[in-house]
């Protein structure tokens, strides 16, 4: 079975490992050698050519054992890193062991190895392999960890290097697997470089021979229950590939004609049996008695197909044993592409692409619905957990309001923007207007598509608009969606707590009530009922003699007002610093020491030498924890800049 591997833009340069420490050429490579060579002399052809009977096929059921091993070089220069430590916690939050229990890291000497004492050791390096290790019958071995050790020993051969690894079994498919994560370093000390078809065949290759070594070689019977499997799954498998490879242009194919090799296990009558499985997804048809024509992009349509299964699975997964679990019928795909945005609750994450890191949410709609969302491999969302409320957005794809003044600015003055340009065109443009502007100007000079003059000027190109555009595409295909938390306490608890509660901005109808009495809509709907009374009994809204319920002038800004005093008393009795209240239009300078989640919201500590200030926080000011900042207060939001008059972003 083939390998998948994606090499996210790195090109190895294979080095000085061709050989063991015998001097001897490392019999995986020298496999790969003599089969380049053995196809360079027959032209670069292979044993088969699609449409064609006049060779027999090689059957994909005949000989060993089957792995399939997925790669990919990860790189850890910039973000990398950060994600590569985000990997390492979903790997080890979603390990699942044979019996249920937690998965487990280990390495070539513990059972129980440090991930986090790994990832350390990563630090400094350029890049790091990730490989997803899966023997088809996985199941038949008692535990996979004698055999990956036995695969990285013989890696270690092949490469002539030791090799630094940590490595975490799932036993929660139908096909045990095992994540392994490789530092890029040889025991020299120096970049390890593997090559291409190494990564490629080599290491599938070695696989495939170990699990025959361990198993011994597949039954006749044995072989059949894979093709009985094979012919009734959705996902795409080895006889789909022959099919596709025998069906001429037109997707035609006479399977009874396909030369399949003398004394293989898999028949015509199997090819026929996968074709009605097909025609059934209505992805192939029966053109006359012994002619079929299949979809030219089966296999395509074949995964789309699993993909969707999967994730409705996971939905499933997600609200299995519970008693208010929604129904079937209100399981859905969100698709950022419709532009609408959800809010809901929590009710699972994990990995969609354990390989690439990316991650999925399962959420509980205030409409009654449960949602799976694809969330992408980026780690820039505000962490969020299982039960918190959250608003779900998809990425934007155009260029905003902003965007389209700078280049109406600059293609007025010869393609110069400054906001001394932009105040002449616009008198009205109050000074946080401008500053707003030049952030946008100088995120796009981080990526190349603007230039900052001496003067204080930007060049903007005559194609600023579709430079923009193209960027914000390819971040949403990394980040399809963005999440927003709109609570981390239960709706229970938001009932009786004193702060300005989601709840309470859904009953001052700033946000929009559940749509329908349902799920977890019919849970808020009671909640806000129980809120109400909670607010007119502590005298934050009143009720008229006909029961019609009235918040009070402000009420939101009270509520956040004597929660921000409450926590900011226990904060100064634990600091001994005094409390600053920060107005509409003041300015704060301190230091950030670190955010707090509370009812009203999450707020950042901006400390001094002898007082500290709770400001509404940014997800800019993470990257600056410990370090001096500098903010006005701006109505709900604050404007942040660094000493070194850097913007922070708003």
């Amino acid at each position: 079975m083939s390998g998948e591997f994606d090499f996210d833009d790195f090109r190895p340069r294979p080095g000085r490992i061709g050989k063991d420490r015998s001097g001897r050429v490392a019999p995986t490579l020298d496999r790969i050698g003599q089969a380049a060579a053995k196809s360079a002399a027959r032209g670069g052809r292979s044993g088969g050519s699609r449409g064609t009977a006049s060779r027999s096929v090689r059957s994909p059921y005949a000989g060993g054992r089957r792995v399939v091993v997925k790669a990919r070089v990860h790189r850890l220069t910039g973000s990398g890193a950060d994600r590569a430590v985000a990997h390492l916690r979903y790997l080890q939050r979603d390990g699942a062991g044979r019996d249920g229990e937690d998965g487990r890291f280990y390495d070539a000497r513990s059972d129980d190895a440090d991930g986090d004492a790994f990832q350390k050791r990563c630090e400094g390096d350029r890049h790091q392999f990730r490989f997803i290790v899966s023997p088809e019958d996985g199941a038949e071995l008692s535990d996979l960890k004698p055999f990956v050790r036995g695969l990285i020993t013989d890696m270690e051969r092949d490469l002539g290097t030791k090799l630094d690894w940590v490595a975490m079994d799932h036993h929660d498919t139908e096909h045990p697997h095992t994540h392994l994560v490789m530092r890029g370093r040889t025991d020299r000390e120096t970049d390890l470089r593997m090559p291409r078809d190494y990564i490629a065949k080599g290491i599938r290759e070695a696989a495939e021979a170990r699990l025959d070594r361990t198993l011994g070689p597949p039954s006749p019977d044995a072989q059949l229950r894979k093709i009985a499997a094979d012919i009734d799954r959705i996902r795409p498998g080895p006889i789909d590939r022959l099919i596709e490879r025998q069906a001429d242009a037109s997707g035609r194919i006479i399977p009874t004609l396909v030369p399949l090799q003398r004394g293989s296990v898999l028949a015509p009558a199997h090819l026929i049996a996968r074709l009605k499985r097909l025609e059934a997804l209505q992805l192939a048809e029966r053109m006359d008695r012994s002619a079929w024509r299949v979809v030219p992009t089966h296999t395509n349509e074949l995964r789309a197909l699993a993909t969707r299964e999967e994730r409705l699975a996971r939905i499933e997964r997600a609200f299995s044993g519970r008693a208010d679990a929604p129904s079937p019928h209100d399981y859905a795909l969100y698709e950022p592409e419709c532009g609408q945005p959800v809010t809901g609750r929590v009710a699972a994450l994990g990995l969609s692409d354990e390989l690439q890191g990316a991650r999925y949410a399962i959420i509980e709609t205030t409409e009654g619905r449960a949602l799976h969302v694809e969330l992408g491999t980026t780690t820039n969302n505000r962490p969020f957990r299982r039960g918190d409320v959250v608003s779900v957005t998809p990425a934007r794809t155009v260029a905003n309001e902003a965007d389209r003044t700078i280049a109406a600015v600059a293609a007025k003055n010869g393609g110069r923007y400054s906001p001394i340009l932009h105040a002449q065109e616009d008198r009205r443009a109050s000074e946080a207007f401008l500053r707003t502007h030049v952030r946008r100007l100088e995120a796009e000079r981080r990526l190349g598509n603007t230039t900052r003059e001496r003067d204080g000027s930007w060049t903007v190109p005559p194609d600023y608009i579709g430079r923009v555009e193209e960027g914000l595409r390819a971040k949403a295909n990394r980040e399809p969606v963005r999440v927003q938390v709109e609570a981390t306490l239960s709706v229970a608890e938001q009932t009786r707590t004193r702060g300005a509660t989601w709840l309470d901005r859904i009953v001052v109808r700033t946000l929009p009530a559940p749509g329908r009495d349902a799920g977890f809509g019919a849970e808020v709907t009671t909640a806000l009922a129980h809120r109400r009374d909670w607010l007119v009994t502590e005298g934050y809204a009143t009720r008229d003699a006909a029961g019609r319920f009235t918040p009070a002038t402000e009420m939101l800004r009270r509520l956040e007002r004597d929660e921000l005093r409450a926590v900011a008393e226990r904060l100064s009795a634990e600091s001994g610093k005094a409390f600053r209240d920060v107005r509409p239009g003041e300015t704060i300078e301190g230091i950030y020491r670190r955010p707090l989640d509370l009812a009203s919201g999450r707020f950042a500590m901006i400390e001094t030498e002898r007082a500290f200030a709770l400001v509404p926080w940014r997800d800019v000011l993470e990257r600056n924890r410990g370090k001096e900042v500098s903010g006005v207060m701006r109505g709900r939001m604050m404007s942040w800049t660094l000493n070194r008059q850097r913007g922070l972003g708003r």
